[in-house]
């Protein structure tokens, strides 16, 4: 299949993975784990054809608020973009993209970026979840989403899980899984497509071999793969470098895209 560029992946990189926040985190690691996991995502651009994204003023005062410490007004103001018409991926597309702004011009520095992140992050998997106990009773198809073994980012995975949830999909994995863990779980259970996510190039030699691997040991013999992430709009030959089906650099359109792709039932 031919990679889909649909955008430049910033909406499908993914975040800096963070639980509750940062609890006394020393300044050199949240310098490394920023620099190299969330700025190369935040200041990207983004262009579709889905749902409006807001103006640019619009998304510096969202940015800001997300930098501050009120989370209840950061949530308050999102759902306000929302009833606006604004899709929630192009919305935290924007406002990331203003944090890179905001970073790049030092307005904000690496922890802050991060802690921003993290509060952007929590309000989109909190969504989710009032999305996911609306879901329906028999979902068409399934998907087991990942991020690659060893990477801990995961606001683009939650985007992606919302948009296959939405769309009316059987959706099972999560951040965090090894390898082992994501053999166990296409060996035991039907997948009709397997999501990776990746940001960082030096993964893709062990990628391309896991992928040989969990192909050989689903459940499924007709396993899609397929793969998200900044990587996909920077290598133009990352579908032939990991031996996947398909790669997209944005969440949107793709449910419906792989319902078309699989066999029929």
């Amino acid at each position: 299949m031919a990679k889909h560029d649909q955008g430049d992946g910033a909406s499908s990189s993914l975040s800096l993975e963070s639980q509750g926040g940062v609890s006394n985190p020393t300044t050199a690691l949240i310098d490394r784990l920023v620099a190299h996991r969330v700025i190369p995502t935040l200041v990207q651009s983004h262009h579709g054809n889905g749902p409006k994204e807001p103006d640019s003023s619009a998304s510096l005062a969202l940015a800001q608020l997300a930098a501050a410490a009120d989370e209840t007004a950061l949530h308050t103001a999102l759902e306000d973009a929302l009833t606006q018409g604004l899709g929630a991926e192009p919305l935290l597309t924007a406002v990331a993209r203003a944090l890179g702004t905001l970073w790049e011009e030092d307005a904000l520095n690496f922890s802050e970026v991060t802690m921003a992140t993290a509060r952007l992050q929590r309000w989109h998997r909190g969504r989710s979840d009032r999305i996911f106990s609306s879901g329906r009773d028999q979902p068409a198809h399934r998907i087991l989403l990942a991020t690659v073994p060893g990477e801990q980012h995961s606001l683009g995975l939650s985007l992606a899980s919302s948009a296959f949830h939405e769309a009316g999909w059987a959706v099972e994995g999560g951040p965090g899984l090894s390898a082992a863990q994501l053999r166990a779980q296409v060996r035991m259970h039907w997948f009709d497509v397997l999501g990776l996510s990746l940001s960082s190039e030096r993964a893709l030699a062990p990628i391309a071999e896991l992928v040989r691997d969990l192909r050989a040991q689903s459940k499924n013999s007709q396993l899609l793969v397929v793969v998200g992430g900044p990587l996909v709009a920077q290598r133009k030959d990352i579908i032939d470098a990991l031996g996947v089906d398909d790669a997209f650099s944005t969440a949107q359109g793709v449910p419906e895209a792989l319902a078309k792709s699989l066999p029929k039932p």
